[in-house]
């Protein structure tokens, strides 16, 4: 046993043409502490520009002590740079 190497590993990553998504967003004191507001908008901000995909529904809501509608559900048209 000692000699057998294990096989190869593949990944396959799969990405749908489109989606309906929400994003959920934290705005709660405890956001404030280790920068986590800052990181929440840089990685929100990527996950729209690298992983939604044009004519995807995109809606953003957040909460702090109660929900607050941010963006209404729209549809992505462009291509974010």
């Amino acid at each position: 046993m000692e000699d057998e190497t294990a096989p190869n590993t593949n990944f396959t990553i799969l990405r749908p043409t489109y989606g309906d998504f929400v994003m959920v967003l934290d705005r709660s004191t405890s956001m404030q502490d280790y920068d986590r507001m800052d990181r929440l908008k840089q990685s929100a901000v990527r996950w729209i520009q690298l992983d939604i995909q044009e004519g995807s529904w995109l809606g953003i809501t957040s909460f702090r002590y109660m929900r607050k509608r941010e963006i209404n559900v729209q549809i992505i048209k462009l291509l974010m740079n």
